[in-house]
């Protein structure tokens, strides 16, 4: 079935075609150039493209010139050589914008560097662009980092001076898989950990329990300064970060004390929570409480059997 719009559309003569199969097609035709476009579901350029450029813009096939136009959900009619777009080339297609090209999750550049930045997110949400050097962006965490050409270190946009980590052992947190280290150009002792807040697991290992981070669940990072000579990683003030690297050092605990510390896990854990900067909170927040909730599960439980004497106790 066939209908049409009898006005135009932000500029758009609209036609929409309902398939037998249930479907729905528009075609969009521009009152001015009579450039015609027919809308393409996202669901079509799935496991192609990054989720940002699936989630964030109304794509559009251009017809006469054989291209995919990208234009952002904030202004969808907003045609302009400006937009991103999807050229076919001899062999495969190449999303472009101005100088800046896409580049491919699955190439090995792709592979290498989504690999690397696994910790902090997965590859559907990463998005990497070149433009004289490689521009890699996570765009949930608001993180970008750059990979210049003919240079082999990740550099941090937020942090100045500040690259990716070939060592990602900090001497504490022994099992957190998801961080990123972060080490001062030219200075091997400064270093920084990122740590996505996110829903936390654990499995306990034959040696050790492996801690991970749900990457969806995770809307923003906190960045700990690795303290050498405090033995201690450094908030950044905030209660949420404190609770949140108590609640790493307790799951991560080991009967040895961890190098950087000097204390197990779990006693770094409760050096944590008996500081007057945890104890002086305004207010709890709802992922306070979360956190709060969380950090009780692991807790030993004690109660009294023969309970008028509270002499003994069970313990599980």
């Amino acid at each position: 079935m066939l209908f049409s719009c009898k006005d135009l559309f932000h500029g758009h003569q609209l036609d929409f075609v309902l398939e037998s199969e249930g479907n729905l097609s528009v075609r969009a035709e521009t009152f001015a150039e009579h450039q015609i476009f027919e809308f393409v579901p996202s669901s079509v350029l799935a496991n192609s493209l990054p989720m940002m450029f699936l989630r964030h813009f109304v794509h559009w096939y251009n017809l006469e010139d054989d291209y995919l136009e990208f234009c952002a959900c904030r202004a969808p009619w907003n045609h302009s050589s400006q937009n991103w777009r999807l050229l076919r080339t001899q062999s495969s297609w190449q999303l472009v914008k101005g100088n800046a090209v896409l580049v491919d999750m699955n190439s090995p550049t792709g592979t290498i560097l989504a690999d690397i930045l696994s910790p902090l997110e997965i590859r559907e949400w990463m998005q990497m662009v070149f433009h004289g050097s490689v521009g890699i962006e996570l765009p949930r965490l608001e993180l970008q980092f750059d990979l210049k050409s003919g240079d082999m270190m990740i550099i941090s946009r937020q942090f100045r001076g500040m690259a990716v980590d070939e060592d990602q052992s900090i001497g504490t947190l022994v099992g957190l898989r998801d961080k990123l280290v972060l080490r001062q150009h030219g200075d091997q002792t400064r270093r920084k950990v990122i740590i996505p807040n996110g829903k936390t697991g654990f499995d306990k290992g034959d040696r050790h329990t492996t801690v991970t981070v749900d990457k969806n669940s995770a809307a923003k990072t906190y960045v700990y300064e690795v303290d050498t000579l405090l033995g201690r990683l450094t908030d950044d003030g905030s209660l949420q970060s404190k609770l949140l690297v108590s609640y790493l050092h307790a799951l991560t605990s080991f009967v040895l004390p961890d190098p950087l510390t000097h204390q197990t896990g779990t006693e770094q854990a409760l050096t944590i929570l008996k500081s007057s900067a945890v104890r002086s909170f305004k207010r709890l927040t709802k992922e306070d409480h979360e956190l709060l909730k969380d950090i009780a599960l692991p807790t030993p439980k004690m109660e009294y059997y023969q309970s008028r004497q509270q002499v003994m106790q069970s313990v599980w």
